[in-house]
């Protein structure tokens, strides 16, 4: 049976680090929803014309494209405008994603596919074509210290702190989650951790009963 891993995280956890081991190094599929989100906002496509008619001209740049620190400045501080936004950029987001995964599936055959997503939890909307969860995990102030170090000084302390508190917190998914990938230590287990969660999924693919019945009971439950 192919497995379907629901990969999620916080800001600045570690998420896309272990999408990029388990691309670079295993040859596993990732269907980024960062990504997938930077493409359904590029310049011409819809829901860049639907947040320009909602938040107004002033989250463009000069050449048509979105201003993502504008927006980000005003949806992290505003959860009315963050929810305005998930309503637009979503349902194209999620389309997306299906359509890549079922591409994987049923074209490339792939075994193990992996839908990236921050919001697995929050949105639940691909909770149901996961067969297993995965959170990549880290403490609150690492969080903190890697958001401010990436950034590369455009955040203050406050708004990175800002940030992080308006997402569901770690702790949460991890509770929710089939599988913890610990990121609070070196940065150089990190890859080992990712080779032993690989390993544990490959021995936990389920069968077709795990697929059209208890998955879906689950997921009504949580």
């Amino acid at each position: 049976m192919p497995c379907v891993v629901g990969l999620t995280g916080g800001i600045a956890s570690g998420k896309s680090t272990v999408s990029r081991w388990l691309k670079t190094h295993h040859a596993i599929p990732v269907i980024d929803a960062d990504e997938i989100a930077r493409e359904v906002v590029a310049p011409g496509r819809p829901a860049l014309r639907c947040i320009r008619r909602t938040f107004g001209p002033s989250v463009l740049d000069a050449n048509g494209a979105l201003d993502r620190p504008r927006l980000g400045a005003l949806v992290f501080r505003n959860p009315d405008a963050r929810r305005r936004l998930n309503r637009i950029t979503h349902p194209f987001i999620i389309a997306t994603m299906v359509w890549r995964l079922v591409v994987a599936l049923l074209v490339h055959r792939a075994p193990i596919v992996v839908l990236d997503t921050p919001l697995l939890f929050e949105t639940r909307n691909l909770l149901p074509l996961c067969t297993v969860t995965a959170v990549v995990s880290c403490t609150r102030e690492q969080q903190l210290a890697r958001l401010l170090s990436r950034s590369g000084g455009s955040l203050t302390e406050a708004q990175a702190r800002e940030r992080i508190a308006a997402q569901m917190a770690l702790e949460e998914k991890a509770a929710m989650a089939d599988f913890v990938i610990d990121n609070s230590g070196p940065a150089d287990r990190l890859s080992d951790k990712v080779d032993e969660f690989l390993a544990a999924v490959r021995d936990r693919i389920p069968s077709w009963v795990d697929i059209v019945l208890r998955r879906p009971v689950r997921a009504l439950r949580d």
